[in-house]
């Protein structure tokens, strides 16, 4: 078929009540969600390091080596008080840690809240672009009608000899 002929398929319409979800399938915001929450949980490593890491289990599921002497021998105490206040020592520096993670994480919330108004306008841009095309569209018909109907009104003076072919053409 022609293009404009009136056999021509009807152009796609976006159906009414499209819900916002849909807008969860975008792979930017896929990204962006996944930043997010891998900046989450960086928070929770960076705060994991206040506290003293001791294997309390082996391979096996039975007692670790380094728990079985933990308070083993004339040592042991101090071992266990250096194991657990070696955090307090590194504090400044893991609290600068979390500090900097939930920075990364506001960093990532932001560009989660940019990536979320970008997918919106996206989609305001595309709807407003389909109603001007279709205004185009209408306002193209109306004109290529009333030409069809100057055409038809000059041949008919022409063929009337009230015209010449040139007000035809």
């Amino acid at each position: 078929l022609d293009r404009g002929t009136p056999g021509a398929p009807p152009e796609p319409v976006i159906p009414a009540g499209l819900p916002s979800d849909l807008l969860l399938r975008r792979p930017d915001l896929q990204e962006a969600e996944q930043r997010l929450v891998a900046a989450n949980a960086r928070i929770g490593v960076a705060r994991a390091q206040y506290f003293p890491s001791i294997g309390l289990t082996a391979y096996t599921g039975g007692e670790s080596i380094a728990f079985s002497k933990l308070f083993t021998g004339p040592a042991g105490i101090f071992s266990f008080a250096a194991a657990v206040t070696q955090p307090i020592w590194n504090a400044g520096r893991i609290g600068f840690g979390v500090e900097a993670s939930e920075a990364r994480r506001d960093q990532a919330l932001a560009q989660y809240k940019q990536a979320v108004a970008n997918a919106f306008k996206d989609v305001r841009d595309a709807l407003a672009a389909q109603t001007a095309a279709r205004d185009a569209l209408a306002a193209e018909s109306a004109r290529a009608a009333a030409l069809e109907k100057a055409l038809q009104a000059a041949s008919r003076r022409f063929d009337a000899g009230i015209a010449s072919r040139l007000d035809v053409l």
